[in-house]
């Protein structure tokens, strides 16, 4: 199946394209996510059972790929994929069954229509960079320690002595703050 605007890496293998990732080639990471997104996408609607949240699962995963980028080395792309997918809808499950919802967990991530209309990822996770830079300390420290950490509610109010509650109304108030961000630049 050919492409409108084929990228000029489509040509290139996934240890190729892994190796042009890892030193920042934002244009290989664009065929990588054009290479697998329906994929992912399917096998994470399978997992979960829902468009939106697999949506939101996929697209966490390619946040997540391009952040680390410089920190892994990627030897199957598709395996660490697909398993990031995994990962992620597992933990898209586990929130569910905590009651927390999965649409407010996950609705920060930029949806896929930023990529198809050629805004940058750069541009993107700098205004969430910016944004998260202007929360206030405790709920920065929160959010990150929540998104990138992976640390549950619990474990964080028992870490700062709060309650779990505070913890749910910072992470509540991060998300709505990166949400009005994206949807104003969209």
């Amino acid at each position: 199946m050919t492409r409108p605007h084929q990228s000029p890496y489509a040509g290139h293998d996934d240890g190729e394209l892994a190796i042009l990732l890892e030193q920042g080639c934002e244009l290989a990471f664009t065929e990588i996510y054009q290479r697998y997104w329906k994929n992912l996408h399917d096998f994470a609607e399978r997992q979960l059972r829902e468009q939106w949240p697999a949506k939101d699962c996929v697209q966490e995963v390619f946040v997540a790929l391009w952040r680390n980028r410089s920190e892994r080395r990627i030897a199957c792309l598709e395996g660490y994929l697909l398993q990031a997918v995994r990962f992620q809808a597992c933990k898209a499950i586990q929130s569910r069954k905590s009651a927390r919802s999965f649409y407010q967990y996950a609705r920060y991530t930029a949806p896929a229509s930023y990529f198809k209309d050629h805004v940058s990822l750069k541009e993107m996770q700098s205004g969430f960079d910016k944004v998260l830079a202007g929360l206030p300390e405790k709920q920065r420290a929160i959010f990150t320690m929540h998104r990138e950490g992976q640390v549950t509610y619990k474990q964080i109010a028992e870490k700062l002595g709060i309650f779990v509650k505070t913890v749910e109304q910072k992470m509540s108030l991060s998300l709505k703050s990166l949400r009005e961000y994206a949807e104003a630049t969209r």
